[in-house]
């Protein structure tokens, strides 16, 4: 069903900048330009809403399986996905009451409401997650280790409690 709601929502999206990038060359109305946007908002709406439920079902399931850490990245993640809606919004509105289309002379600030919000939203927003899931001790199995480490038990993105794993039999391998 997501698939579903994600491809009707690239075909809404798709419509929606192509509205937008005619704005200016055929003098659209600000309603138009919104009546081809709603439907684009509503769909991300509801996968943003989609999203948030399925990330607390996990962070839940988490906590009941005593995994606080894995826990822990995951609502921290959530945190940083919720201050995505402001700036989700921020940016839709940018975008829709663009003030660059009254009239020539703004032309050269277009940039900026067309894209130029949006990359800065998402360039905060991947900083955050990007802060929020670099690799720590606490983390086990999301650790970086320098190559050349020779220790005995330890590779890169293996879970230290990972004893043996099972051979070809199915039986756990013995050292």
């Amino acid at each position: 069903m997501i698939h579903v709601v994600l491809a009707l929502y690239s075909a809404c999206a798709f419509n929606s900048k192509i509205v937008q990038a005619y704005r200016l060359r055929h003098a659209l109305s600000s309603a138009f330009v919104a009546m081809n946007a709603v439907p684009a908002i509503v769909l991300a709406v509801s996968v943003f809403i989609w999203t948030h439920r399925e990330l607390f079902r996990m962070i839940e399931s988490l906590k009941a399986r005593q995994q606080s850490a894995t826990a822990w990245l995951f609502a921290s993640s959530q945190i940083a996905f919720a201050m995505a809606a402001p700036g989700g919004v921020f940016v839709a509105l940018a975008t829709l009451l663009d003030p660059t289309a009254a009239g020539t002379s703004t032309w050269a600030n277009h940039w900026m409401y067309a894209d130029g919000i949006f990359q800065l939203v998402f360039f905060l927003l991947l900083f955050g997650a990007m802060a929020i899931w670099f690799p720590r001790h606490e983390l086990t199995g999301y650790e970086y280790e320098q190559p050349g480490n020779e220790e005995a038990g330890q590779m890169i993105g293996i879970m230290e409690e990972v004893e043996a794993l099972p051979d070809e039999e199915g039986e756990a391998a013995h050292e």
